[in-house]
């Protein structure tokens, strides 16, 4: 208990810094758009003027005086990010409000934008006042944050512009340039939007779920029990949540992509005979907005919407570059055994695969069901822990039986992850996905508890360019960038196709606002100014003499938090030399290697150690040892890559130590420094 208990000294110590309210600022292609059209969004979070990266996700949403019309999600990565937002064809002409926030906003900056159907009579109530009003006139312009100068020139059949930083600091900005067809948007800023402020997403969206059935009570109150969800295609989209007394699941992902479909189960639930589903909840707020201004519609505009409405749709690239792919947390840094399944290796079932091409496989009767094991140094496991989590293009199958039965005909490959795994409550030993040729768990039929669910995820960043002049002018896009980087005094370039139109140049940002530009206070002061020290290394038994651990060979009890969820009574291990942390789940079974940066927290017996990056603090790379309980707490780093190059340690000699109240009476200390190892202070 009194570790637990400093654990909540700490966050409470460091809750000020990373709890803030943010703002969230939205920029878009365009002001005016056609039913069916694509809204390219580029977004930026700030706390106080600074880049915030307290968050992972942004929501977006476009509302109107009757409620929500469209939603998006875009993913964050140091305060930016960027993607779009689909207009379904039946949305009815109006004036519509878009903003975007993130579970710590508590006022979301909006933009109105105009948006014109077409092809339908359909109007927003009240929403549109028609009038004489002639078409602006089409000359084009330029619209630009303060010390951003364009400059645009003619170069032969295109049009080239360029952006220079003339401010003493970086800037982020996106840059948008697009035909005047003289259609024009509202033209006002509005109030910011009230939002409901929550616990802040910092390493993807929180997926909340509500518990259903006749048998709800009993799954809430039966601890056994597991919610898992996972998306097909990948089995880094695999997670489990936590079920509280309420019903409400949560599951802490690392953002899921694109538009999915959702497999929601419940693990056990079959052997208990429960009639039980859960579903998510939306994440957006969902209100109203009476005060949006009337749509001005008039005879003059007739041509112009009616070519924007026939104009045939942009193609978009997506921008790889920005938003790097993710690793595969479920099972990172994990060898495996691989079988590819091609012309001359196939077999009618998944059944005669195990048995004729994996020889580290069995099948074994448990029951009256089949159910699949793994072989350990060629022996089987005891049978209490013979558990293998057997996948399907990344979606955990319970019934092992419904895939031994799976025409094989359909896969491509096995991938066999010889190792104990824990999913949430449920520990497996090993792991086995088996991976279809379009990813998409053709043909396989689910349990009846089973859920599949339409799942929007985060829309990919997305950046857009025309090659060259097609047809007439229709308020076309010839340019989107979301994300534009400009060190101090920098300038970049661009060229788009002369379509004779006049053109609107945008450049929106914050002056001063730039992702790199990316610090953290700790204690009112900023973590560079902090001291490295050095110390003695304690005195090992003679038996662990030359090895990378934090203390002692040997496993002790403890607990870890990794990814929002708490593995109680496991065996833990902390490699110092690798900054890797080892979990048993039993004495008996083979180490599992949690990804660290996924570990808020872990004892090791009585020592309690943090990972105060991943709590948003600015600190050292690795895991913290907690000293002193105090004002501040004192932790010290556990490292010991910084001393040799040779791997071997012995008794006495220095390991890496991080001391925020170093004191240089102490004979035992060392200072480090980093291009000198450590130095010996006398005293």
């Amino acid at each position: 208990m009194l570790r637990l208990r400093r654990i909540i000294v700490i966050l409470f110590l460091f809750l000020p810094f990373f709890c803030r309210a943010e703002k969230v600022h939205l920029a878009t292609d365009r002001d005016v758009y056609v039913a069916g059209d694509v809204i390219l969004c580029s977004v930026w979070c700030s706390d106080d003027g600074e880049v915030s990266d307290v968050s992972s996700i942004s929501y977006i949403e476009l509302i109107n005086s009757e409620g929500l019309a469209a939603t998006s999600k875009i993913a964050l990565i140091n305060g930016r990010g960027a993607g779009s937002l689909t207009l379904p064809l039946s949305l009815p002409s109006g004036n519509y409000r878009i903003f975007a926030f993130t579970k710590t906003t508590e006022e979301a900056t909006a933009k109105d934008i105009s948006i014109i159907n077409a092809s339908s009579a359909a109007k927003v109530p009240d929403g549109v006042s028609l009038s004489d009003k002639p078409l602006a006139d089409a000359s084009g312009g330029i619209k630009t944050t303060e010390g951003i100068h364009v400059i645009k020139e003619k170069r032969g059949d295109m049009i080239r512009v360029t952006l220079h930083n003339t401010l003493q600091e970086g800037v982020s900005l996106s840059l948008s340039v697009y035909e005047d067809d003289g259609l024009r948007g509202p033209g006002i800023s509005p109030a910011p939007i009230k939002t409901m402020p929550g616990q802040p997403e910092s390493d993807g969206e929180v997926i909340r779920a509500k518990i259903h059935g006749q048998d709800a009570q009993k799954v809430i109150s039966s601890p056994w029990l597991t919610a898992v969800i996972s998306a097909p295609g990948s089995a880094a989209d695999t997670y489990t949540g936590k079920i509280d007394n309420d019903g409400t699941v949560y599951f802490n992902t690392n953002n899921i992509y694109g538009k999915r479909d959702l497999v929601c189960e419940i693990f056990g639930l079959e052997n208990e005979g429960y009639d039980c589903f859960f579903s998510p909840i939306s994440p957006f707020v969902e209100i109203k907005c009476p005060d949006i201004p009337a749509l001005d519609l008039s005879p003059a505009m007739e041509t112009a919407i009616l070519a924007r409405h026939n104009a045939s749709p942009a193609e978009t690239d997506t921008l790889f570059e920005f938003m790097p792919v993710r690793e595969n947390l479920l099972l990172s840094n994990l060898e495996c055994r691989h079988w590819h399944f091609d012309d001359y290796t196939r077999f009618g079932t998944v059944e005669e695969i195990i048995v004729e091409l994996v020889p580290i496989a069995v099948i074994r009767k448990v029951g009256e069901k089949k159910q699949l094991k793994l072989l350990l140094s060629d022996k089987a496991r005891p049978a209490k822990t013979d558990n293998v989590l057997v996948m399907l293009d990344g979606v955990p199958v319970s019934d092992h039986e419904r895939l031994l039965s799976f025409d094989a005909m359909a896969l491509s490959d096995l991938y066999v992850y010889p190792y104990s795994y824990a999913l949430g409550k449920a520990v497996f030993n090993g792991v086995m996905n088996f991976v279809t040729t379009h990813h998409d768990m053709s043909a396989l039929e689910f349990a009846d508890k089973v859920r599949i669910i339409d799942f929007q995820g985060c829309s990919y960043p997305v950046s857009y360019s025309m090659s060259g002049p097609t047809g007439n002018a229709c308020g076309r896009t010839l340019l989107w960038q979301p994300v534009v980087e400009l060190p101090a005094g920098g300038q970049i370039s661009y060229s788009v196709p002369d379509t004779g139109v006049p053109l609107f140049i945008v450049a929106e940002g914050n002056s001063g606002f730039s992702a790199s530009k990316h610090s953290r206070r700790v204690s009112g002061k900023d973590s560079p100014n902090m001291l490295f020290r050095g110390r003695v290394a304690r005195k090992y038994p003679h038996d662990y003499n030359g090895t990378p651990y934090h203390d002692t060979c040997g496993f002790r009890k403890g607990k870890v938090m990794y990814n929002g969820l708490l593995y109680e009574d496991v065996f833990v291990q902390l490699d110092s030399y690798e900054g890797k942390i080892e979990v048993r789940q039993s004495k008996d079974l083979a180490p599992t290697y949690p990804d660290e940066r996924q570990v808020s927290w872990f004892t090791c017996g009585d020592d309690l150690f943090v990972n105060l990056n991943y709590q948003k603090i600015s600190s050292p790379e690795g895991f913290m040892l907690l000293e002193k309980d105090s004002e501040p707490a004192v932790f010290s780093l556990v490292n010991k890559q910084l001393i040799f190059s040779n791997p071997g340690f012995r008794n006495g000699k220095p390991i890496g130590y991080f001391d925020p109240e170093y004191n240089s009476s102490f004979s035992k200390y060392f200072e480090y420094k980093k291009h000198g190892g450590f130095l010996r202070i006398t005293h």
